[in-house]
């Protein structure tokens, strides 16, 4: 199921909805997660949570679930759907610490309520690489048995240096002195 503005498809297993969420690119404690944007959807997929338990300093609570209007397709889950958090740690090195649990979400910052702790998922052990070299044919120099190149170094003269002339990297291409339609 992808609602309406939402980036990725949602999966309901039985009466959860999974909403999965990275709450941190480093090894960090589930239990301060917190729910980076809370923008529309997010509220409304807050309304299959439970309700916080905590209410603010006037008495009422920050985010009340049933007070939220539901887009068609949430609105046509069936009754009973509970929302399932699965947070993550994550960066460009992979993914580090995935979790799953539910959770109130506590006020419009993003604070989560856990009412059932996070739970650890299990990680599948990285597959190892299995490193095959390909025979190589007799008589053949492998890449690393080649001539070394023969490169020409000049020093630049003094005299470029002290009028600041950048130093050339590539010669110039040579410019023919006559053409074929010279007549001599």
């Amino acid at each position: 199921m992808k609602p309406n503005g939402f980036q990725f498809d949602l999966v309901r297993v039985g009466n959860g909805l999974l909403y999965p969420f990275c709450f941190s690119k480093k090894d960090a404690n589930v239990r301060t997660a917190r729910i980076q944007n809370v923008w529309s959807v997010i509220r409304e997929l807050f309304a299959f949570a439970p309700p916080s338990e905590q209410a603010d300093l006037f008495g009422g609570y920050a985010f009340d679930p049933s007070a939220i209007a539901l887009r068609p397709r949430l609105a046509a889950l069936p009754e009973g759907t509970r929302l399932v958090l699965v947070p993550f740690a994550c960066n460009a090195a992979g993914l580090l610490k995935p979790y799953w649990g539910v959770a109130a979400l506590a006020d419009e910052s993003g604070t989560l309520e856990w009412n059932i702790d996070p739970e650890p998922l299990p990680l599948p052990d990285a597959p190892t690489a299995k490193l095959t070299i390909p025979q190589q044919l007799a008589g053949h120099p492998g890449f690393d048995e080649g001539e070394q190149p023969l490169v020409a170094l000049a020093p630049r003269p003094d005299a470029e240096r002290k009028l600041d002339i950048p130093p050339v990297s590539e010669i110039a291409p040579i410019e023919p002195l006559a053409s074929e339609n010279d007549e001599n």
